[in-house]
């Protein structure tokens, strides 16, 4: 089935500048990070610190989903994190969660899925390796304990990213969150929102392969950095592949 299957929440087209709770009343700010401000019609962190604010319309869920589109890709080093299910959003110190998070890096950029707590992500199972352009869409979709990334390259289709993860410490509906380090970036069509029953993407399968948490921190000037992978990082690309084919094998 498809992904996404919510509408897009906001196309950022607004004054070069404001910050988003000046510009939309739907922001709201979040104490511990910097707000996004409109540049060129996106999004971005209106200081190279990390930026952030969530979308306080509502809460969405308990199923839900989360995407938006890079329109122009953050420096290496930088992060990005689109969070779903957010608990307690006033402050970065206190914010519970799940996220994707995209870090660009010199070599290959990895996208994984996180848990946060306090303001501290874990990355749940193992990040992927896959190089983000410009114009490409991610997103993460909860259904229940399970989580899935997304991936649409530009002017291509939606398709699933890595392996299904599984986590059942925030099983509430939450917040939507938008989070972007530096003023490189810029995010465009933020959507999301509670999925229906009986629409969600359809990969939900206990043949998935699941890998052991890894504890990461945040870094001010980062997204949620992680410390360490669980294995060597330089070969993870080639561990996720052979996994995950060892998982549609079973």
């Amino acid at each position: 089935m498809a992904f996404p299957v919510t509408s897009v929440l906001d196309t950022f087209t607004g004054t070069n500048g404001a910050d988003l709770p000046v510009y939309s009343a739907n922001w709201s700010a979040q104490t511990g990070a910097v707000n996004l401000e409109i540049q060129g019609n996106a999004a971005t962190s209106s200081s190279a610190a990390l930026g952030a604010n969530y979308w306080n319309v509502s809460n969405f869920g308990p199923n839900c989903e989360v995407y938006a589109t890079i329109s122009t890709k953050q420096a290496d080093g930088d992060g990005l994190d689109l969070v779903a299910r957010a608990q307690q959003e006033s402050s970065l110190s206190t914010l519970d969660g799940y996220g994707l998070e995209l870090q660009v890096v010199a070599g290959t950029d990895t996208v994984a899925i996180i848990r946060i707590d306090n303001g501290t992500g874990t990355v749940l199972g193992s990040a992927v390796g896959q190089e983000i352009g410009a114009g490409d869409a991610l997103g993460l979709e909860i259904i229940g304990n399970t989580l899935m990334l997304y991936r649409k390259p530009s002017g291509g289709s939606w398709a699933t990213l890595g392996s299904l993860q599984t986590d059942s410490t925030y099983p509430n509906a939450g917040k939507l969150e938008l989070l972007l380090v530096n003023t490189v970036v810029r995010v465009d069509d933020f959507g999301g929102g509670t999925i229906p029953a009986g629409s969600g993407g359809g990969v939900m399968d206990d043949r998935f392969r699941f890998r052991p948490s890894v504890t990461s921190s945040y870094t001010a000037g980062q997204a949620f950095k992680r410390s360490a992978w669980p294995e060597d990082s330089r070969d993870f690309s080639r561990r996720d592949n052979i996994a995950d084919n060892r998982s549609r094998a079973l």
